[in-house]
């Protein structure tokens, strides 16, 4: 599959399937994409597994949840009164400059904070 514009969404392939991000101005978004299996249940606290196969797009236009933690303010690292938090956390957001280039660098944001703040979007 190669990658395809519509309506200002951006398809494009990755291992796991096909994922589908937005297009804004200078550069391309996917928020949210998984990238192990949700560690819920029996997978709770143990390694993570793979994230699943799939044959449509998985729609990545929006934030994925923060890890589980107590509300505090978003000054102080928290996701702030009304965040959303789940266990099923394990998702990685994607920006790029738009346009048709392969070969881009790639920048890592690991935003820690000991199950107490902490999320991918600040």
């Amino acid at each position: 599959m190669s990658s395809s514009v519509n309506n200002g969404k951006l398809t494009v392939p990755t291992a796991e399937g096909p994922v589908t991000g937005v297009c804004q101005g200078a550069t391309a978004a996917w928020n949210g994409v998984p990238y192990a299996t949700p560690p819920v249940g029996e997978l709770r606290f143990r390694r993570p597994q793979p994230a699943a196969c799939r044959d449509e797009p998985l729609e990545t236009t929006t934030w994925g949840p923060s890890p589980m933690q107590p509300a505090q303010p978003e000054t102080n690292g928290g996701v702030g009164d009304n965040g959303v938090t789940d266990e099923d956390c394990l998702t990685l957001n994607i920006v790029r400059p738009a346009g048709g280039a392969t070969d881009l660098p790639v920048m890592v944001w690991i935003y820690g904070g000991a199950f107490t703040v902490g999320a991918s979007r600040n």
